[in-house]
């Protein structure tokens, strides 16, 4: 057994220590990872700002020295659409062209599921950085990732609704895995009643026939569950116009949405609006750097902080232990030492319990004014 490593280095090294090794010494021939993220479905906002940070992370660690004894690294990437269909049909065409032992993604549930298809009979590492329905623990041994379960997310925002006395609650929801998971769990761990109106983000008047319902029925909050931030816009805007005055509650999707702040902030500021993070946004040291980099390589300000810290994380923890192992190609290996690491990364402590999943779980959070705080 390999005993516990302590990941410390990382961070520290690509915040500008010194590197044992220069970008002029890396090898010509670079270990390629895949990538399977969201680029045009409803998740493509996250997929194409995470696909920009690991890019750049990646760079980061280039220019460090890269892994192992100087060796360069590069991602090849495929579009999930956040769709379980397309995203196994493209891990299965990225293994035919590349010899991949690791793959990241997907952004959301249904791509993971997808891809978990094709990875885990293949013994291909599969790492996400915000997958989190609880089915997900279930797929396999060769399957991690840098995000909390949606079973704890689900407990917290049930016992807000207890504690607030709710004793019915509206649910505006769409129907991916992810979405269907929270609604289920939230639904045993809440003792009161639950109406379900199913949300099409295409629709030109989506959601008002849905609140006008709930309303009629005389609900005490409404649940915003999604899986896309224009989704959660266009509910949150259909709220304030149709004046819904009762509690207002959202997933980590909706808590991460910077638009919904910035335009609807004294609305949400009424509605007492509460939701659940799995960690706490912070501004350290490291990450303010990294969105300067970020604005550089860019033009563009860095948002979904929660998930481009997992993200980070994800990419470092795969590549320190890439570069821990004999055999980068040996996903036994690789397995076996993501199982027994310990890492220090931008959402805190990581570690992986015996199903992947990270041992984390999740906090209430608070509209305050400005953002979303622990209550």
């Amino acid at each position: 057994m390999i005993k516990k490593i302590l990941i410390l280095s990382v961070v520290l090294l690509l915040a500008g220590c010194q590197s044992p090794f220069h970008k002029d010494k890396l090898k010509e021939d670079p270990i390629v990872i895949g990538g399977v993220l969201d680029m045009t479905g409803s998740a493509r906002n996250y997929g194409r700002v995470l696909k920009k940070v690991a890019d750049l992370r990646v760079e980061q660690w280039n220019e460090a020295g890269g892994i192992r004894d100087g060796q360069p690294v590069s991602i090849n990437w495929v579009n999930g659409n956040c769709n379980q269909r397309v995203a196994e049909q493209a891990v299965h065409q990225l293994l035919e062209v590349e010899d991949v032992t690791v793959i990241l993604g997907g952004v959301c549930s249904d791509e993971t599921i997808g891809a978990a298809k094709v990875t885990e009979p293949n013994k291909v590492i599969l790492i996400s950085p915000t997958a989190s329905s609880s089915e997900i623990s279930k797929l396999g041994d060769y399957i991690f990732r840098t995000n909390a379960s949606s079973v704890s997310q689900a407990k917290v925002l049930a016992r807000n609704a207890f504690d607030n006395k709710y004793k019915k609650v509206g649910v505006l929801i769409e129907e991916t895995a992810y979405t269907k998971d929270l609604l289920n769990v939230f639904t045993q761990a809440y003792t009161g009643e639950i109406m379900v109106m199913e949300v099409f983000p295409l629709s030109q008047n989506m959601g008002e026939d849905q609140i006008l319902e709930l309303q009629k029925n005389g609900v005490d909050a409404i649940f915003i569950i999604s899986q896309s931030s224009e989704t959660v816009y266009k509910a949150v805007s259909k709220l304030k116009e149709l004046e819904w005055s009762g509690g207002l509650m959202f997933d980590q999707v909706g808590v991460e949405n910077p638009d919904i702040i910035v335009d609807f902030r004294e609305y949400l500021l009424e509605r007492r609006a509460v939701g659940a993070l799995y960690f706490l946004k912070t501004q350290t040291h490291n990450m303010k750097e990294f969105q300067h980099k970020y604005f550089e390589r860019y033009g563009e300000k860095l948002n979904y902080i929660n998930f481009v810290s997992s993200m980070l994380d994800s990419v470092d923890v795969i590549l320190e232990v890439l570069s821990y192992v004999e055999d980068p190609h040996d996903a036994d290996a690789i397995a076996e030492v993501l199982y027994n690491t310990q890492h220090i990364g931008y959402t805190g402590a990581i570690s992986f319990d015996k199903n992947g999943d990270l041992r984390a779980g999740y906090s209430l959070v608070e509209f305050g004014g400005k953002d979303f705080d622990k209550i």
